[in-house]
């Protein structure tokens, strides 16, 4: 029994990461499904985990059986926004990373005493140098 319990989370789990869906129709999904293995599990006491891959399918087959339900342009919409935000975290994480970078040559060149010196040229009331 633990070990069908701990294939049963797995296989769970592998289905929620392949669905690309939002968030509600994917709990709606794996609630549904759950539901049905759950009741055939009951009716089929002896049942192994192979039984339960060939009855239901695999996580693949069922991921690619939902993505036949959703219209492209969803998926693409999907897939976009996707995009855009990981984009939008990279430039972030590079911004961070270019101002951290910064300070840290501005506090390793004011701790080690990095300064410049120049010659002060003076000049008399009367315009000729020293």
């Amino acid at each position: 029994m633990r070990s069908e319990g701990k294939f049963l989370k797995s296989y769970f789990s592998q289905i929620s990461a392949l669905l690309m869906c939002d968030r509600k129709t994917k709990h709606m999904l794996l609630r549904e499904l759950r539901g049905n293995v759950t009741d055939w599990l009951a009716e089929n006491e002896g049942a192994k985990p192979e039984d339960i891959l060939s009855v239901f399918g695999t996580p693949e087959q069922i991921a690619e059986s939902t993505l036949q339900g959703i219209p492209p342009a969803a998926l693409k919409k999907k897939i976009s926004l996707t995009r855009a935000v990981m984009i939008a975290l990279l430039l972030a994480l590079l911004i961070w990373a270019a101002f951290a970078v910064a300070g840290l040559i501005d506090v390793h060149t004011e701790a080690h005493g990095y300064f410049e010196e120049g010659l002060l040229r003076l000049r008399f009331p009367g315009g000729l140098p020293l």
